[in-house]
């Protein structure tokens, strides 16, 4: 992505505008003013959900100068990762942060919200205490790997084995299982007694190994794995989704009673 001019973008893909002499941020629902801001060099990052922009002589985040952040050596380095020439920063849902510690020699962006630097290993801005940062390296989509530990969505899998772990194929794979040699994880959730040589996914968040079946990484302790199949699974999946629709439909239509009292009292 680039730095764009507000004239060559669709008013619907941004919350700034122009008014007279001032640039004013609307996202929050009041429109503010920049303070210090020159329209004529205004310009923003575009790229979706991104709230980053700069003028001439500064950098902003929404409605807020970001004085601290050089602005000319102010770099985009991946997904939220900024840097500038003296510090690595993060953004977040309503900021752009340093992040503490980080060591811009060494700072590098692995993808899906990892990065780690010679000290520290991040996900999302946030330190993966138990990572070696420079070891970490990307696997595929959530997951992540250091020479010891498997992440998921920045969480270690407990017990984990990098050498051996593999991510479930198809939809098993799709539905955030996975396994090593011994183990088998829903998401960063180990299942527990779980055999990894019989594991089998069936559909949905449902599993199986020779001695249990599972939802998510919950054994269902009175299903008898000899009696499960794809089909069964399937068969309790549709049932649970059609409960949760139901109690759905009647928590909307509780609320629309109580606001439609409230209404005439």
């Amino acid at each position: 992505m680039t730095w764009l001019p507000l004239s060559q973008l669709n008013e619907t893909e941004h919350s700034w505008r122009i008014q007279g002499d001032t640039v004013q941020f609307g996202g929050t629902g009041t429109y503010r003013k920049l303070r210090g801001c020159d329209p004529a060099t205004f310009e923003v990052f575009a790229e979706p959900g991104c709230l980053i922009a700069r003028d001439r002589n500064h950098v902003y985040h929404g409605a807020d100068l970001l004085s601290a952040v050089q602005r000319d050596s102010f770099t985009h380095l991946g997904e939220g990762y900024w840097r500038d020439a003296d510090a690595i920063y993060c953004e977040y849902e309503t900021a752009l942060r340093p992040l503490k510690g980080s060591d811009t020699a060494t700072f590098r962006h692995l993808g899906e919200g990892y990065a780690a630097d010679r000290t520290q290993a991040y996900y999302g801005g946030s330190k993966i205490q138990s990572a070696n940062p420079l070891a970490l390296r990307l696997l595929h989509g959530l997951y992540a790997a250091d020479g010891d530990t498997v992440f998921f969505d920045g969480k270690p899998l407990k017990g984990s084995d990098p050498q051996t772990w593999r991510e479930a194929a198809g939809e098993a794979g799709k539905h955030s299982f996975s396994h090593d040699a011994k183990h088998v994880y829903y998401c960063e959730r180990k299942l527990p007694r779980a055999d990894a040589a019989t594991w089998q996914h069936l559909h949905d968040t449902f599993s199986k190994d020779s001695k249990h079946v599972y939802k998510t990484n919950r054994i269902l302790t009175d299903a008898n794995p000899a009696e499960w199949d794809t089909a069964k699974a399937a068969t309790h999946a549709a049932e649970e989704a059609a409960r949760r629709a139901e109690n759905s439909d009647k928590m909307s239509e509780l609320l629309k009673n109580l606001w439609q009292n409230g209404q005439t009292e």
